[in-house]
């Protein structure tokens, strides 16, 4: 979710996808071409079964069993754009937390993953 007073995002890929971005060295089988990034941490909702869940004791960088580790932004775009242009990653997946700055958290994001990425990516 959206830091008011800094207006800065929260941008956690998952680990696969910060392989695939040559952000992070570890041994995949298959890397994706989806680009699956989480915005925010800890939603307003309480869901049993998430780990983002309000009253969830999990870690931040949690969600299934997947790690969502808090990358640097520019760093970020930056890889995107060089791989969205290699054609490595062809989609962009956002996942959000539930609160009240959410809608505009992944109307912000879109709009700089899609400034970041080469012209066709799909950006949901």
């Amino acid at each position: 979710m959206m830091d008011e007073a800094s207006n800065a995002l929260k941008f956690r890929p998952s680990s696969g996808t910060m392989a695939a971005l040559g952000l992070l060295d570890i041994k995949a089988d298959a890397l994706p071409t989806t680009a699956y990034i989480m915005l925010g941490e800890k939603c307003v909702r309480d869901c049993a079964f998430c780990a983002q869940a309000r009253n969830s004791g999990a870690g931040a960088g949690r969600l299934s069993r997947v790690t969502w580790p808090e990358a640097d932004e520019d760093g970020l775009l930056n890889a995107l754009s060089a791989a969205t242009r290699a054609g490595t990653i062809r989609r962009v997946c956002i996942q959000t937390v539930g609160g009240r700055t959410s809608l505009k958290a992944v109307v912000d994001a879109v709009g700089r993953l899609r400034s970041a990425s080469a012209p066709g990516t799909t950006c949901w």
